[in-house]
């Protein structure tokens, strides 16, 4: 007969300083991966893949204590299985098989001897022994305490990102691919592929488009090539984490944030530009700020959905429709384009510049962006001066990368009216850093958020497969819009 698991995410032990940097946090179960907590893709992979456990969470010295006295009234045979915090699933089948292997041990044993992921105990007083020995709460420790332990098998499913490396490995890694995109890495090298051979050579040819001084702010593509109906490019795999990671873990502080902003601010001071006449420069705008949000919002019509949205739009928000918060944009935008003086300029962008396309080790200020828009041509370099900082604006005064991450929730107020809530600290320091550094170097800030919030609007019909996220940004672009109207 087998004997039953009891799976127990142990979530004592201290991060490494290093990576409290990126993360700012105090345990690794609170890291954010793919919108969701590490301990809740622990509890949700076993969940998945139906193995029947208990699943308990210690963090403290109260929840030790408290596991020692429930299990100790627990008469029954069981295989505990101690899960450091520490560690990742790589491989869910496999991971399947490792619990299933934990079912029969009649031994003390570990899931990788010079590295730790996991320990399991088919005795509860020598398990009770292990959680009571506070030496033991740091993974790299039992060695020591148990020197003949031996193995589980092969480790072919865990790592432990508690080493700095494997921790950057994992994340720098851990971007998610877009509906067209695969995305497959080693040690050293990213390989993106899609059916959209159109997208992925514009992405690839794009660098080699770049006046030679633009070229080192980017990831270099190279080995293009087209295999039938799928297209594929590599880059290197820089072992960084991007800016959002460490913006939504709130790993950046304000010193970090005026660094990053001054870097990033040089790049787009100094972007090649060129002179344009006055006609090709409002038609440029037209097609960015106003024409895209009108075409975006027809394709949203077209689906089912739209109606169910727009009615709880009506109902629960101050506006009688989406169609009458894309009108007040409108106004909006036009009034500032009438009374605003404009440089006729175009300048060389990426096209995407959010905190997700940014790769960034603050400690030796490195930058690199990466899923650039993309070009075929040395015309299609060219765009309008403020769409770079629209997409930086709706990372740091727009939320964006909160949404991502799966930290933003609708809720119902006292007014009986729709709530956005967001899992986040106050960001209005680096709002007003943000906006302080855009004014020093000549660009309109209103204008910056005006343009900010076009792209919200224009995304709705993107994400229409989550309409909780599509009301979330409905919700956030009527914050904007409100802000704007209040002159902020």
């Amino acid at each position: 007969m087998d004997n039953k698991l009891v799976f127990i995410y142990d979530n004592r032990n201290e991060i490494n300083s290093s990576i409290s940097k990126i993360v700012g946090l105090n345990s690794y179960g609170d890291i954010i991966y793919r919108r969701k907590r590490l301990r809740n893709i622990v509890q949700n992979t076993l969940q998945d893949l139906g193995i029947e456990t208990e699943f308990i969470q210690i963090t403290t010295d109260r929840d030790t204590r408290k596991l020692v006295n429930t299990l100790e009234h627990d008469t029954q045979n069981k295989i505990y299985v101690n899960y450091f915090s520490s560690s990742v699933i790589t491989n869910k089948e496999n991971f399947k098989l490792l619990l299933e292997k934990c079912q029969y041990i009649n031994e003390t044993m570990v899931v990788n001897r010079e590295s730790p992921t996991m320990i399991v105990f088919n005795s509860f007083e020598e398990y009770k022994s292990f959680l009571l020995n506070e030496t033991l709460i740091e993974p790299k420790n039992i060695v020591n305490k148990y020197e003949e332990i031996r193995e589980i098998g092969i480790n072919t499913c865990l790592i432990n990102i508690s080493i700095y490396t494997d921790f950057l490995k994992f994340f720098s890694g851990g971007f998610e691919a877009r509906y067209f995109n695969s995305i497959k890495s080693d040690d050293y090298i990213v390989t993106k592929s899609s059916t959209n051979k159109k997208k992925m050579k514009a992405e690839h040819d794009y660098y080699y488009l770049l006046p030679e001084n633009m070229k080192s702010w980017f990831v270099v593509p190279f080995n293009y090539v087209e295999e039938g109906n799928v297209a594929k490019y590599s880059m290197e795999r820089i072992k960084a984490p991007d800016v959002a990671l460490q913006w939504v873990h709130e790993a950046i502080t304000l010193d970090d944030f005026e660094k990053l902003i001054d870097k990033i601010m040089f790049f787009i001071v100094n972007r090649s530009k060129r002179n344009v006449n006055k006609e090709k420069y409002f038609n440029n705008m037209q097609k960015l700020y106003v024409q895209k949000v009108k075409d975006r919002f027809e394709d949203l019509k077209k689906f089912e959905e739209y109606k169910t949205i727009d009615q709880i739009i009506k109902v629960n928000t101050k506006y009688d429709s989406l169609e009458k918060i894309i009108d007040d944009y409108l106004k909006i935008y036009n009034k500032a384009i009438s009374k605003n003086e404009f440089q006729y300029l175009e300048t060389i962008g990426h096209g995407d510049l959010c905190f997700s396309n940014m790769i960034y080790y603050k400690d030796i200020e490195l930058l690199k962006f990466i899923d650039v828009k993309g070009a075929t041509k040395e015309e299609e370099l060219w765009m309008d001066p403020y769409y770079d900082l629209a997409k930086l604006s709706h990372s740091i005064c727009g939320n964006y990368d909160f949404f991502n991450y799966d930290m933003a929730d609708i809720i119902i107020n006292n007014d009986m009216c729709l709530e956005l809530k967001l899992e986040k600290r106050d960001t209005s320091e680096f709002v007003d850093m943000f906006r302080k550094k855009v004014e020093e170097n000549g660009y309109n800030y209103r204008l910056i958020r005006i343009f900010e919030l076009s792209l919200f609007l224009s995304m709705l019909p993107l994400h229409i497969d989550n309409q909780k996220k599509v009301l979330g940004f409905i919700l956030n672009s009527i914050r904007i819009l409100e802000e704007l109207k209040n002159g902020k």
